[in-house]
């Protein structure tokens, strides 16, 4: 599997600290695959 970097705005990143709970990548990944069919430009 390939790693890539996303970067995200502060305060957004404290949101996402506070839900250690939360696989991130994961949601990452599936909102990849959701989006790549509809072709985005």
């Amino acid at each position: 599997m390939r790693i890539i970097t996303v970067k995200v705005p502060e305060d957004l990143y404290e949101k996402m600290r506070k839900h250690k709970e939360i696989n991130w990548s994961e949601i990452i990944r599936n909102a990849i695959k959701l989006l790549l069919p509809f072709n985005l430009k």
